[in-house]
C-alpha cells in the first residue's frame, strides 16, 4: 500500500511540478533552516503522514479549478464600460435632462466600474454644465456633473461626472466617474497648450484620519491625465489613549501655490510641506500645541 501510493504521488508530483513549485520551495525552505531539525526528525518517524499531506496539497489545488467562476462576470462588465463609452447621441440629446439623467443612471447601474468607487444614487435635477476647451485645444467639449450621494469616505467626491464631445452634431462619451464638483475659477489653462487644466481639492474623513487630495488634472486626447498630486494627513483622535510614541507624525500637510512659469508648456508650482510631530498631550487640541514642526518649499517644475 505505501509503495503504490509513493508510486501514485511520483506520477502526481511529476504531472504538477511547475503547478506547485512554490510548494516544495516552501517545503525546502522548512527542512533547511536552522531550528528545522525538529520537523525533519518528525517526518523520519511518521512517512505516511508527509504522503498525506502532500496528497492533500495536490488535491486542494486540482479542486481550486472548479472553483473560479468569477472572470466571465468580470469582463462581461468590462465589455458593457467599453460598449457604453462608445456610445453615440446626438447633440441635441444633451440639452434634454430626462436623456441626461438616464444615460446617467445606465452608468451607475453598472456593478464594476473603474472609475466609481461607492456613488449610489444620483440626483436627476441637479446637474451643472462647464463648456470649455477641455480635450483639444480648438474644439469645445461639456462636461456635466450629476449631484449624488456616496459612502462616508468619499468626502465631497459625491458627483458622478461625464464628459462630452460633440462633432458632427453627434456626441460621444469621453470620460465618466465619481468626482468632486469642480470651480469654474479653476478650470485654467496653465501650460499655455490651449487645453484647459482643472485645480481640484477634495477631501475625507478616514477611520482617525482627515486627509485633502490636492490635484492638477486635464483631459487631454480623451484622457484623465494627473498632471501632479500632494497627498495631506492629519489626525484627528485616540491622543488621550497613549497611541503615539514621541516623534510619531501626526499631521503632514502640503501647500500648493501655483506661480508665473513665463514659458511655454510648463506649470511651476511652490509646494510647501509641513510636518507635526508628537511631542506629548492628551487631547488633540495639547498634541497640536506642543508638537514640533519640520518645514521646508520646493519649485516643482511640470512640462
Amino acid at each position: 500500500m505505501k509503495y503504490a501510493a509513493l508510486m501514485y504521488l511520483k506520477r502526481r508530483l511529476a504531472d504538477n511540478f511547475m503547478k506547485n513549485i512554490s510548494v516544495f520551495r516552501l517545503w525546502g525552505s522548512l527542512l533547511t533552516e536552522p531550528l528545522s531539525g525538529y520537523i525533519k526528525r518528525f517526518f523520519v518517524f511518521k512517512p505516511d503522514l508527509l504522503i498525506i499531506i502532500l496528497l492533500l496539497i495536490i488535491s486542494c489545488n486540482n479542486s481550486n479549478k472548479s472553483h473560479q467562476t468569477d472572470y466571465p462576470v468580470k469582463e462581461t462588465e468590462i465589455l458593457k464600460i467599453a460598449k457604453m463609452s462608445k456610445s453615440i447621441y446626438t447633440c441635441d440629446e444633451l440639452q434634454n435632462n430626462k436623456k441626461l439623467y438616464s444615460i446617467a443612471d445606465s452608468i451607475l447601474q453598472l456593478e464594476t466600474h473603474p472609475n466609481i468607487i461607492n456613488l449610489h444614487v444620483i440626483d436627476s435635477t441637479d446637474i451643472t454644465v462647464f463648456e470649455d476647451y477641455f480635450i483639444y485645444p480648438d474644439k469645445k467639449s461639456k462636461m456635466m456633473f450629476f449631484s449624488g450621494e456616496a459612502g462616508f469616505s468619499s468626502g465631497n467626491s459625491t458627483y458622478l461626472l461625464i464628459l462630452f464631445h460633440c462633432k458632427n452634431a453627434k456626441a460621444e462619451i469621453i470620460w465618466s466617474g465619481q468626482s468632486a464638483m469642480f470651480v469654474k475659477n479653476n478650470i485654467k489653462d496653465l501650460n499655455g497648450d490651449g487645453v484647459k487644466e482643472i485645480i481640484i481639492s477634495s477631501g475625507a474623513a478616514w477611520m482617525s484620519s482627515e486627509v485633502e487630495l490636492f490635484e492638477i488634472i486635464n483631459f487631454k486626447n480623451g484622457k484623465r491625465n494627473t498632471l501632479y498630486s500632494t497627498l495631506s494627513n492629519t489626525q484627528q483622535d485616540y491622543f488621550e489613549e497613549d497611541w503615539y510614541c514621541l516623534d510619531d507624525t501626526i499631521s503632514c500637510t502640503y501647500k500648493n501655490m501655483i506661480m508665473d512659469s513665463g514659458k511655454a508648456e510648463m506649470i511651476k508650482i511652490k509646494q510647501t510641506k509641513t510636518v507635526q510631530l508628537f511631542n506629548g498631550g492628551k487631547t488633540k487640541e495639547e498634541a497640536f500645541k506642543n508638537s514640533k514642526i519640520k518645514a521646508n518649499s520646493t519649485i516643482i517644475i511640470i512640462q
